[in-house]
């Protein structure tokens, strides 16, 4: 009898253990069919249709078209910067190159308007009549050639520099684009530098026509004078004219405006041609 209560018990304690697995396994199998539905749901319509390995293939052409598409894009900056940063280069060498050209000039100038007093007096032939008024006019000579001096001399050192240190940065990893930034951060001494060059110009003219009345003859000074008046007036209506141009296309072009009118493009194209040839 004991042996039977026994056995009993130890069957209840098998069968129980058996229910409990079953239920525990229905809990997971409910879980596991609640997360599948979720994740169903989750789902687009054309992901669930599409088998998996179209989908594989369609990833990886996906993938391999992007892949060219982004190296054209990095190769394309790369080749818009290394391109703007030669032409900045080119731009900067040629401004040096013509603000050397009239400090040596003004130097030149210099030299000769602060020479002696002409030997036969102001009596012969001068527009200067008087030792005070040659002393004036040369006073204002000085002052205008050593303005130009000093706006030659700095549009020349900053335009050097900058051309040597861009030709330095070009030659590192990521060149032009470090370049392009070496540019705009030195922006403002390059436009003081190229604004004090289009005004060394017109004053040099100036110190010019005061050389000519210094050390000419009335008649060739009163020639020289006028042609120089009307040469610095025809560079000055130059400079007004490529400025204001400048500026409307600049403005033009921060507003997205096209560059030319649709009914007068052709008309454009053909003075284009016109002027060219």
């Amino acid at each position: 009898m004991e042996m039977y209560n026994a056995e009993s018990y130890r069957n209840r304690d098998i069968l129980e253990v058996v229910i409990q697995q079953k239920e525990e396994k229905k809990i997971k199998d409910n879980e596991e069919k609640q997360k599948e539905q979720v994740l169903h749901m989750r789902r687009t319509p054309e992901i669930v249709s599409r088998p998996s390995s179209r989908m594989s293939s369609k990833q990886t052409s996906v993938q391999t078209e992007q892949k060219p598409k982004e190296s054209n894009v990095v190769k394309r900056s790369e080749y818009i910067a290394q391109n703007n940063v030669s032409q900045t280069i080119q731009s900067l060498a040629i401004l040096c190159l013509a603000s050397s050209v009239v400090l040596i000039l003004d130097i030149y100038v210099f030299i000769v308007g602060t020479g002696d007093p002409p030997e036969g007096g102001f009596r012969n032939g001068s527009l200067l009549t008087s030792l005070k008024q040659y002393e004036d006019v040369t006073e204002v000579f000085t002052a205008f050639s050593t303005l130009v001096m000093i706006l030659s001399a700095n549009c020349v050192l900053v335009c050097s520099m900058q051309c040597f240190i861009a030709s330095k940065v070009i030659k590192t990893v990521d060149g032009p684009e470090r370049a392009m930034k070496y540019f705009r951060e030195c922006s403002s001494s390059r436009l003081v530098a190229v604004v004090g060059f289009f005004i060394s110009f017109p004053v040099f003219l100036l110190t010019l026509m005061l050389c000519v009345v210094l050390r000419l003859r009335r008649t060739s000074a009163l020639t020289a004078v006028v042609v120089l008046i009307i040469g610095t007036m025809l560079g000055l209506l130059c400079m007004l004219q490529n400025i204001y141009h400048w500026y409307d296309e600049m403005s033009s072009a921060s507003r997205g405006l096209p560059a030319y009118k649709d009914s007068n493009k052709d008309d454009d194209a053909t003075r284009d041609l016109n002027t060219l040839v």
